[in-house]
């Protein structure tokens, strides 16, 4: 059980300097040892960010935490997008 099911703890889920859409994000940081996960994260007109888990990756641990930058959310000067990993499956 390494496969992402769940994140939570979505921090800098509100700014809005990030430019809104709906991007699929590969590219990102990680402070464990898991790969391949892509992740959907749409951004309203007001800055609020939502994250979908399309691959589930391998190797994640629970509490793993992912950064996303803003380049990968339009790059329009936003915070990072922080969440953790919160269910494996």
């Amino acid at each position: 059980m390494s496969n992402i099911e769940t994140v939570d703890n979505i921090s800098g889920d509100t700014d809005t300097s990030r430019t809104a859409g709906t991007y699929s994000v590969s590219s990102f940081t990680t402070d464990g040892n898991g790969t391949g996960a892509v992740f959907t994260v749409t951004v309203s007109g007001s800055g609020t960010a939502s994250v979908v888990i399309t691959t589930k990756g391998s190797g994640y641990s629970i509490n793993d935490n992912i950064t996303i930058v803003d380049s990968q959310l339009g790059n329009g000067g936003g915070s990072p997008l922080i969440f953790n990993v919160s269910k494996l499956v």
